[in-house]
């Protein structure tokens, strides 16, 4: 997808810490509760702690996806956590 109009969407999706096992929901369920807000082709960032990103895979066939890890080159001493 590309991103002419400058759409920016973002989430928080936290995979690794939780509790209660029925709050983790797949990506074809995120992107089904999400799609009626975001535009197909825009950029999503998506801060989270998953560390399968090939996971966010139904969204990436829809939307420009990037994760902090894709600006690690760009900011000295980041710190992922």
């Amino acid at each position: 997808p590309t991103n002419t109009e400058g759409e920016y969407d973002a989430f928080h999706i936290r995979r690794g810490d939780f509790q209660y096992k029925q709050t983790k929901i797949s990506a074809v369920d995120i992107d089904k509760n999400s799609e009626s807000e975001l535009t197909e082709g825009a950029t999503v960032f998506i801060a989270t702690d998953e560390k399968k990103k090939d996971f966010f895979g139904p969204l990436r066939a829809k939307y420009d996806i990037l994760f902090l890890d894709d600006f690690k080159n760009l900011i000295a001493d980041l710190d992922p956590n």
